[in-house]
């Protein structure tokens, strides 16, 4: 299966024009993810039929042990349909119990072209029901879809320079960026003379104008990385037809307001020195083809490490305390992020007040 590669980069551009796609567990079945199906456009029974469809065939590769309850980082990708406004999670289950033959025709298709017998029993309906039930509980709950840390991490394995060597221009455009562009910020802020003039005229607001470097922001450095990874996939179009570009968001459980790291208190940065408290943290994940014909994730991380060195997937989960939520979409280009996005042209002696078309900014605090 081949991704449609889009050469404008204008809003809303994306590298996953994709859809019902899986992770391949390297070595273990290098042509899994060709025989997933793209159900691009298509209606909502088969776009039901590609989701279960994924579930299985990733539970088939990775473990005997069956379809796991809850949706772990393994399933990366499984859940591409439910990134996407047409797929019907919210009432899955209902379409299900009302199209069930249809939806099982359809899967009993998709399982003879990828050449395995088809699974009709009342188990696997029942396992099928009951993984349509979990989505629309996760979209409910929360968008987008959060997925667990894996008790065992099965889409894992390892890459070699040459894989990544044609990433690296792009790396480093968007680092020099992101040390040199601010994130603009204003903020409609009351004051006591505000208060006073609404007496008399209904007052108005002040602005509060603020600013922070883009790469002291997990979000926006991570926004300016992705947006130049694609414009190499546009001008290598043979090295990316296979390669998969995500935005992944860490954050804690319900019941908690910081990120907690696996060990400590707070996370700890290259250099030594212990990060501020964290609500979420932003990185890419990147699903490489390998030389060898590997699906490998590699993650893209400027602040617990350097991007021109990816973690495995599985190193950068060692970061984090298994309670961790991760929210994993695919990565777009956004007009309005853009924007605010500017390099400053007017900076004060002390380096602290900028100045972008005609309003002084100063840095925005760092909130523990």
């Amino acid at each position: 299966m081949m991704l449609a590669m889009t050469a404008s980069l204008g809003a809303q551009t994306t590298l996953n024009d994709w859809r019902g796609g899986a992770l391949a567990a390297p070595v273990q079945n290098a042509q899994f993810a060709q025989m997933l199906p793209s159900v691009a456009g298509e209606d909502e029974m088969s776009l039901l039929a590609a989701y279960l469809f994924n579930r299985y065939m990733v539970a088939a590769v990775h473990t005997d042990a069956g379809q796991e309850e809850n949706l772990s980082l393994s399933y990366v990708g499984v859940l591409d349909p439910l990134m996407k406004k047409s797929f019907p999670a919210d009432k899955a289950h209902k379409i299900y119990l009302k199209n069930q033959e249809r939806v099982q025709e359809t899967l009993s298709l998709m399982f003879r072209l990828a050449r395995r017998s088809y699974p009709r029993n009342t188990r696997q309906e029942v396992k099928w029901a009951e993984a349509l039930q979990h989505a629309a509980q996760q979209t409910r709950s929360r968008s987008p879809i959060a997925y667990a840390m894996p008790d065992k991490l099965f889409v894992q394995g390892d890459y070699v320079w040459a894989d990544i060597s044609f990433l690296v221009p792009a790396l480093r455009m968007a680092t020099v960026e992101s040390e040199n562009k601010v994130v603009l910020f204003e903020k409609k802020q009351a004051t006591l003379e505000d208060f006073d003039n609404r007496l008399v005229s209904g007052g108005r607001n002040k602005p509060d104008y603020t600013y922070r470097w883009v790469k002291d922001e997990c979000e926006y450095s991570s926004y300016v990385l992705g947006k130049h990874l694609l414009q190499t996939a546009a001008g290598e179009p043979e090295r990316w037809q296979k390669t998969r570009l995500y935005k992944m968001t860490a954050r804690p459980p319900k019941e908690a307001y910081y990120l907690r790291p696996a060990q400590g208190e707070r996370f700890l940065l290259p250099d030594g020195t212990q990060a501020a408290k964290w609500q979420y943290h932003t990185a890419l994940l990147l699903v490489l083809h390998t030389q060898k014909g590997d699906y490998i994730p590699i993650v893209l991380d400027a602040f617990l490490g350097d991007t021109e060195t990816p973690f495995t997937l599985a190193q950068w989960l060692d970061f984090f305390d298994k309670t961790t939520q991760f929210e994993v979409t695919a990565f777009e280009q956004n007009d309005k992020i853009d924007e605010a996005l500017q390099l400053p042209k007017e900076i004060s002696p002390d380096g602290q007040i900028i100045r972008v078309n005609g309003h002084d900014y100063k840095p925005a605090p760092i909130e523990e």
